[in-house]
This record gives C-alpha cells, structure tokens and sequence, in this order.
C-alpha cells in the first residue's frame, strides 16, 4: 500500500488460529478489515481475533477483547447473521460482554450485512443482522457515492443496492425493543408486523462495488467492497477521534442521535431485494437503509473531540 506496516497483533482465542491460504474469501474479509483501519489510523495498534468460525466462536472473541488484557477502545465486527438463525444462548451470551463494552468506553462497531433487507432467507419476512442489531453497537449500512466529472468531488450518495441482487442491509429488529437513543429518530415500524424496535443501521458510508477499496491480497491488488469495509472505515476514523481527544468516547450511539445534523441524509434508494419484493425506502430523516445518513467528517471531529 505505500504506507509503514502498521502494528498489528494476533490474539489467539481458543482453538481459532491465523490459517491463511484455506478459504481465499474469508482471507479477502481480513485483510480488508486490517487494510482499511491501517489506511485510515497507520499509527494505530491493530489486534486480531482469530476464533472458532461459530456463533460461539465469535462471543468468545469479543469477550476476549472487552474482558482480555489488550483494552482497545475500538472494536470492530464484521461477521453477522439474521438475528432469526442466531442459538439464543449465543445471543444472549454476547448482549452482556457488549453491555460490558458500553460500561467500559469502549466503542463496538459492527456491520449491517450486504444481503439487503430480505437477506436471501426463506419466506415473506425481513430481517437484520445481528450483532448490528444489538442496542449496544453501532451498526454500519452502506451506499453509493457518484463524482463529478474531474472525479474530485462527491456529487451525490444514495442507498447501495446492486440491482436488488445486493446491498445494505437494515430493518426493524423482532428481538430488541427500540432503545432510548432512537426514541427521537421517528424509525418506522417492521415490514413483517407494523411493531417498533431497534432500528438498524445508525450509519452509513461508501460500500458499493462501483466505489470499492483496493486492497492487497497474497500479494495481488483487489477491489473489495460491502458494509464489511463500512465498519472498519467508521471504527478507525474513532480511534483517531480518540487519539484527538485524549479520551475515548466509548459508546457514542446517545450523542450521535442527538446531533442529526453532523450526518448528511440519505434520501434516494432502497434496500428492496430483487427475487422477494420486500425491503425499505429512503426518504428524509433516519432510514432502515442509512440510519442518520453519511459522516460529515469535519463537524463530527470538531463536535466529538471537543472534551467536556
């Protein structure tokens, strides 16, 4: 990439190990993650939980890094189901160690998948990712963003969906009841039952394929894109805001809700699949496609590093 190698250390959790070379997509996934942060916070200390591939796999890693002795105020998720197929002891066994990361300050990130609002399962229902889901996180959709002709400006962004093959995911959770941050934010009810919950995501940035984010695989440049490069893009930008500050912001889902206006409103598109018809619209305020809509990066850094 042109750039110092960055910090970066694996954390072995259980039986997970660092085995490059097995699956070449779940290779892409993580040189994704550690690329994006690298580009945007190179000075940062990058950790890497490698776990069992599990729904339990994954409550172990993020406990090991909410409880372990590393402390990052930053973590970032990218891995996530249809909170519908999660074991609800599994579920219920991660809810505590997130909650435990809102009592310690530490920021959880996570992605809100890129399978759009139907998530390709069966049946005439929507669901959401978990653990984007989670009242406890704050979860990541995707757009799409156009330039000008000199490519030197952004002239429009809208909802990313791939001709409803793919695209950000979002919706209503059927598992969390609408948290007090969102209670101002006039999120819709669900598609399936017309009842309120947690409304996914909160954020959004660029995650279309058009866009993309050229990373290097076993040594091969690649365009990889999706809400999975979204996390890590909003977690590194954080972990600056943090270094800025002195301080870290911990959970940050309160504030953010409470200053609309440092986020630019999606208002075009939507997240409606292709093969089942189902999904939602954009339109002004919070979304199930954008959540507030895209960073207004200089406003959020003169609001967040601000130090009461």
């Amino acid at each position: 990439m042109g750039i110092p190698p960055p910090q970066i250390v694996d954390v072995d959790v259980g039986n997970g190990r660092n085995r490059p070379g097995l699956n070449a997509r779940a290779d892409a996934e993580v040189a994704l993650d550690i690329q994006v942060v690298a580009a945007v916070a190179p000075e940062a200390r990058i950790l890497v939980y490698f776990t069992e591939l599990s729904e339990p796999g994954l409550v172990a890693g993020v406990s090991r890094a909410v409880h372990g002795p590393e402390r990052p105020s930053v973590i970032i998720i990218t891995w996530g189901e249809p909170e519908t197929v999660w074991p609800a002891e599994s579920r219920l066994g991660l809810d505590p160690v997130l909650q435990d990361a809102v009592r310690l300050g530490i920021t959880v990130v996570a992605t809100a998948g890129d399978d759009l609002a139907w998530e390709h399962m069966d049946g005439n229902k929507v669901y959401v990712n978990y653990p984007a889901s989670s009242p406890y996180v704050l979860a990541c959709g995707g757009t799409r963003i156009s330039l000008d002709p000199e490519r030197s400006s952004i002239v429009d962004e809208v909802v990313w969906n791939d001709r409803g093959l793919r695209g950000t995911g979002g919706g209503i959770s059927e598992k969390y009841i609408e948290p007090s941050f969102q209670r101002g934010a006039h999120v819709p009810g669900s598609l399936n039952d017309g009842k309120s919950g947690r409304g996914v995501p909160d954020v959004a940035a660029a995650a279309a394929p058009t866009n993309g984010y050229r990373i290097f695989v076993n040594g091969k440049a690649v365009v990889a894109s999706g809400t999975s490069a979204v996390a890590p893009l909003l977690g590194a930008f954080i972990a600056l805001l943090n270094a800025e500050r002195g301080r870290a912001l911990g959970f940050i889902n309160d504030r953010l809700y409470e200053a609309p206006e440092l986020f630019k409103p999606i208002t075009s598109g939507d997240n409606v699949d292709v093969e089942s018809g189902l999904g939602y619209t954009a339109g002004p305020g919070w979304s199930a496609c954008t959540g507030l809509g895209s960073p207004k990066g200089d406003a959020l850094i003169a609001t967040l590093t601000a130090v009461a």
